[in-house]
């Protein structure tokens, strides 16, 4: 039997609370659902969805991709829990951001050091779209931060993970390409 996401987490899912434009956020309160806050919150969904959208069209059981996908799937819930901090709840620890350090570091000795136009291999698209919606969702964390406030121990985190993690995004999206053998256009000027 199919248990409704409502009834598992003990909510209901659609409370019309929001039809009148406002919403709750836990770090601000009830706010017009055009809020930073809201909006930072949102952006963080589409960087998630993108990587998802990734995750589906990579081959599993190609070893080429299983170590980029375990990967993906862990940026998938540091962005959820990035979300989760913002609103109160220690969800981050100073080994997530070594983590994620210590993968860019390791992608980037192959690295050239060339600008490359966005494409290649769909999945290696789909991450770089990710990277693209974690940069915007940088940009609204701090709108979020300076409209709320927010204590410095809840932000220092979660905004070095922001900046670290879109670079990881964007190390992984040329990994992809490499993987599959894919020659994408250098840009130069």
């Amino acid at each position: 039997m199919v248990v409704p996401v409502e009834q598992r987490l003990g909510l209901k899912l659609s409370t019309g609370l929001g039809d009148s434009g406002y919403t709750f956020v836990p770090c601000a309160g009830w706010v017009p659902k055009s809020h930073p806050c809201v909006e930072f919150v949102g952006t963080l969904d589409e960087a998630e969805a993108a990587i998802g959208l990734a995750m589906s069209i990579l081959e599993w059981l190609d070893k080429r991709n299983r170590h980029i996908a375990i990967i993906l799937k862990k940026v998938q819930q540091l962005l959820f829990r990035i979300g989760f901090t913002i609103n109160g709840r220690t969800c981050l620890g100073p080994e997530d951001l070594k983590w994620v350090e210590s993968l860019v570091e390791k992608l980037s000795q192959n690295l050239e050091p060339t600008f490359k136009l966005n494409g290649g291999h769909p999945a290696a698209a789909a991450v770089s779209l990710a990277r693209a919606v974690t940069r915007r969702a940088e940009r609204a964390f701090w709108r979020c931060v300076w409209e709320v406030g927010l204590p410095q121990g809840q932000v220092e985190l979660p905004a070095r993970l922001l900046n670290r993690l879109s670079d990881l995004l964007y190390l992984l999206q040329h990994e992809i390409n490499k993987n599959h053998g894919m020659e994408i256009d250098e840009v130069t000027c």
